[in-house]
């Protein structure tokens, strides 16, 4: 569905282990007047090899497999989360909406419950981490207070 309208007011918040109930708290406070939300996953690797990077010529079907491909192979290190929530304050004709952006740092555990899972490895890429560092990701905060996580194997 395309959303016609304006978006003013964009705060983020940056989320980790020491802040992570307060995150959570203000995204479920938010989430029930938004009118959409977007969602961003940033991986520790961008493409497997030259055969993944995305092509203009790909289909939908093969660029899914793509990054499906990187999705299964490399580790999320920031989960990113937007709410787009309509503005009161406005008389425009057009929707307008405040974006309210939270991105969670996460990190792959290799503890959680008192269970070792294959999550506590995991690849990094050196392009992917060049990537980060261009993008102003703060690798010092995701290293040391990231929100562990785990695979769905870990979980069980």
């Amino acid at each position: 569905r395309r959303v016609h309208g304006e978006v003013y007011g964009v705060e983020r918040m940056e989320v980790d282990k020491r802040n992570f109930r307060a995150g959570v708290d203000e995204f479920l406070r938010l989430l029930p007047d938004a009118a959409f939300v977007s969602v961003d996953l940033e991986f520790t690797g961008l493409f497997h090899d030259a055969k993944n990077r995305n092509s203009g010529g790909d289909t939908p079907s093969l660029r899914y497999l793509k990054l499906r491909e990187v999705a299964t192979t490399y580790s999320f290190i920031q989960l990113g989360l937007c709410l787009f929530v309509p503005a009161h304050y406005t008389n425009s004709e057009q929707p307008v909406y405040e974006a309210r952006g939270f991105n969670f740092y996460s990190m792959p555990s290799s503890d959680s419950c008192g269970t070792t899972s294959s999550a506590g490895e995991f690849w990094l890429q050196a392009d992917g981490l060049e990537f980060h560092r261009e993008h102003q990701t703060d690798l010092a905060r995701w290293l040391q207070h990231a929100v562990p996580s785990v695979d769905r194997e870990g979980e069980l």
